[in-house]
Parts: C-alpha cells; structure tokens; sequence
C-alpha cells in the first residue's frame, strides 16, 4: 500500500468517527433502524426543511387572522369612545366593552390583516385552533419557530446515516 492510500484511508476513518460521534452524543432512539439509523416523524422531517423567515411569517399571519376572527365575534367599542346596545321592548342600554378590555394587548386590525390572508388561510379551523393561535404571542411564537426549525434539522442531520464519500473517493484517486 502506497503512503498516498494509507494517508487516504486514515483521513476516512478520521472522517467516518467525526461523523458519527455526533450521533452518538445526541442519543439514539429507541426505535432506531439497523446501521444506527432513527425512525424520524414525518412532522420533525417537514419542519427541518421550512424557511425560517417564511415561518415566522407564517405564524403572525395565523395570529393575526385567528386574533381577528375573535375580535369580529364580539361586540365592543375603540377605546376612548363610548357606545351602547339598547334594548328596544325595555329601553335599556348595556354599554360595550373596550377594546383594550376584551383584548389586552392585541393590536386593532389594520391593513396586516390582508397580507395575513394572502399567506394563511384559517377557514375550518375549530374555535380551539382559533383559541390557540389567537392567545399567542407574537414574539415568542416567532423565537419558537426560531428554535424548533433548527432543531429538526438537528434532529435529521444526526439520526441519518451520511458520510463524505466523494471526498474520501477525491483523496483516494488523486
């Protein structure tokens, strides 16, 4: 053997342990296939290859949109103003509730609500699913996204099998 091929099928070796020590750190599943290779949920595979910043996106539209099918479902007044339902049999008048009150924290909707619906679409969703994205915030909602997305990759990048064999092939047939 030539020190050219020795060196080669040193570097692979080197290569092939650097690869999957990784692997090896981040723990193996249970339900891990043969050669070392873990089962990963479709969900965990979908999420590691989306854009993040499309995400984060993604996720506001689905707050502002959720957010804005609960406030169209209440009757309330903008703050600084005054307003009343009257009842027309006893003439009496219950005032409504401000918008602050309803819906601290939450932004009147404005012309984001119409770029919402061009990226996300909240029809069929259950009044739970509604419930759900509505009472997020924002902020965090986003980080989140900023925190699961690279963790899928994560996840997929160390439960796969992979290696570097064009450049071991390279090395060997210099």
């Amino acid at each position: 053997m030539t020190m050219k091929k020795a060196i080669a099928l040193f570097i692979a070796g080197v290569l092939f342990l650097a690869s999957t020590l990784p692997a090896l750190a981040a723990g193996r599943s249970s339900s891990a296939l043969p050669g070392g290779m873990a089962v990963i949920d479709g969900e965990t595979r979908r999420r590691a290859y989306l854009d993040i910043e499309e995400e984060k996106a993604n996720v506001e539209a689905k707050i502002l949109l959720a957010r804005n099918s609960l406030i169209f479902q209440q009757s309330w007044v903008a703050d600084g103003y005054e307003g009343a339902i009257g009842n027309v049999l006893t003439g009496e008048e219950t005032p409504l509730p401000k918008f602050s009150t309803l819906f601290p924290g939450w932004d009147v909707p404005n012309d984001d609500v119409t770029a919402a619906m061009k990226r996300a679409d909240i029809t069929g969703w259950t009044p739970a699913e509604i419930s759900r994205y509505a009472h997020m915030d924002i902020g965090e909602a986003k980080a989140a996204v900023e925190r699961d997305i690279p963790s899928a990759r994560k996840k997929v990048i160390y439960t796969t099998a992979w290696n570097a064999r064009a450049a071991i092939t390279s090395l060997l047939y210099r």
